[in-house]
């Protein structure tokens, strides 16, 4: 298994990971002292995570591609 693969593998595992503890947050009480503005805060800053996580693999499977 090539480098690149790994890399590719563990970044698609992020992204669903932090999408998954941000839906967690939105929708479950999982974290009974976390809430309010901090909540909401965290949940944002999750998935605008994981854009950007996606976006960053988006561009490396492209370039590679294209090599």
């Amino acid at each position: 298994m090539k480098l690149n693969a790994i890399t590719y593998i563990l970044s698609a595992f992020m992204i669903l990971m932090a999408l998954v503890l941000a839906g967690y947050l939105a929708f479950t009480d999982l974290m009974d002292t976390l809430y309010g503005w901090k909540r909401t805060t965290l949940e944002a800053v999750l998935v605008s995570y994981s854009a950007y996580r996606a976006y960053r693999l988006y561009l490396d499977v492209k370039s590679n591609k294209s090599e």
